[in-house]
């Protein structure tokens, strides 16, 4: 008899521990699951214009890298700069741009200053541009 209740016992000990383990399980995979809805897109400031961010601009075909503050002084640091060219991904953001024109405007090494009313948080990361100054540097 005795040794029939210590069977229940385990039995309904393991039952509640595996429920336990289940609902950790499912809670932290909502919870994370809703957290990539949340950043598949950053808004800044409710699609006002951020503050600008200065770094270097790579072309690669069509596409407009953009490397964020990164001096480039000598020119060593500038044949670096276009050894990244040889990368399937040589930056961790992508500029996009209402204009298409602004990019006839734009070469390798130029340091610009953008300001952004998006940024889609992919690999490489999206900017959306709505604002783009060269800056001497």
């Amino acid at each position: 008899m005795m040794e029939m209740q210590m069977k229940k016992s385990i039995q309904t000990v393991g039952t509640i521990l595996f429920l336990v383990i289940i609902f950790v399980i499912v809670l932290d995979w909502k919870t994370a699951t809703g957290n990539e809805i949340k950043k598949s897109t950053t808004k800044i400031d409710n699609n006002t214009v951020s503050n600008g961010i200065d770094g270097y601009i790579l072309l690669q075909g069509d596409t407009v890298f953009f490397i964020y503050e990164k001096n480039i002084k000598t020119d060593n640091d500038r044949k670096n700069l276009e050894e990244r060219l040889k990368w399937s991904i040589p930056a961790d953001s992508i500029l996009q741009f209402n204009n298409p024109s602004i990019k006839k405007e734009l070469q390798t090494g130029d340091k610009v200053r953008i300001e952004c009313s998006e940024i889609l948080e992919s690999y490489p990361a999206k900017i959306r541009v709505t604002k783009l100054e060269k800056i001497q540097g």
